[in-house]
């Protein structure tokens, strides 16, 4: 679940329309693959790694992070493997991680930077 994300190489889609298979219908994405995605998203986990640009998801984080996040944020598990730590919220103002997740100015960046300064006091 963590070790295959969508290549972050992966070719956008045109967001052409196109026929669908009668009674189906599409689930999140749109008509056009997300950019905020591709190298660092797999299997519902967000991974720690570097998107098309080299930026990295979580940049006060250690490498190998992941984290499951719902709601834009507002629900997150945060799996953190070097540090044997695991953090999680519910029902947060921390709603911002598909804004721009590798902004190190989000809500959700900005809380993982709190949690590793915490870390090391």
């Amino acid at each position: 679940m963590i070790s295959s994300p969508v290549p972050a190489d992966i070719p956008r889609t045109s967001g052409k329309e196109a026929e669908m298979l009668p009674n189906q219908r599409s689930l999140g994405g749109g008509k056009n693959i997300t950019s905020n995605g591709p190298g660092y998203y797999s299997f519902g986990w967000w991974l720690n790694r570097l998107d098309r640009e080299g930026g990295r998801l979580y940049p006060y984080a250690p490498e190998d992070t992941y984290a499951a996040q719902g709601h834009n944020g507002k629900r997150s598990l945060w799996i953190f493997p070097s540090l044997d730590l695991i953090v999680s919220w519910n029902e947060t103002n921390v709603n911002d991680h598909d804004d721009n997740p590798i902004n190190p100015n989000t809500r959700c960046n900005q809380a993982v930077r709190i949690i590793m300064e915490g870390l090391i006091e």
